[in-house]
């Protein structure tokens, strides 16, 4: 297995960042987001992240796979102990290790900000995502039911937490 180094994002990661978001977008299968994310969507991104919010990305011989992102639940102060965290990798690296490097990575920083509640929103039906986010300590708090809709068809999503 290739070696998997994880390190902060940087404006220069924008074009693969897009590219791996664009086709979970295009797989219509774990985001409500629908139409395709740009170069300048995620420069946007990287450029807007809040003091404690992040985004990490995962290389294999200086080739991004995936990358993921903390960022702060709410920004109601009452809430300033939770954050919200998404990974994402291209689907012919699934498997590798890449997802879950990028995991910790993102718990790590989570806890290093001062975080201590991380919560996730997951398709109901993405069995697989629901079960990895379980190996790293999340746990099924509830299903908001036909809360989005993509494609003409209701989605149900799944909430995760991890304390």
């Amino acid at each position: 297995m290739p070696i998997i180094s994880v390190r902060r994002a940087e404006k220069s990661d924008a074009s693969s960042i897009a590219a791996i978001y664009s086709e979970s977008i295009a797989a219509r299968d774990s985001t409500m987001d629908l139409d395709p994310f740009t170069h300048d969507d995620a420069l946007n991104l990287l450029c807007d992240l809040g003091q404690r919010e992040a985004i990490f990305v995962a290389e294999t011989d200086h080739q991004v796979l995936g990358w993921g992102n903390v960022k702060t639940y709410s920004t109601r102060p009452g809430y300033r102990v939770a954050c919200e965290t998404s990974v994402y990798v291209f689907r012919s690296h699934t498997g590798q290790g890449i997802g879950s490097s990028i995991q910790t990575s993102l718990i790590e920083h989570a806890k290093s900000q001062g975080f201590r509640h991380i919560v996730t929103k997951i398709w109901a039906e993405n069995e697989l995502s629901i079960a990895f986010h379980r190996q790293f300590g999340f746990s099924l708090v509830g299903i908001q039911n036909e809360i989005g809709e993509v494609d003409g068809k209701k989605k149900d999503i799944a909430i995760m937490q991890c304390l």
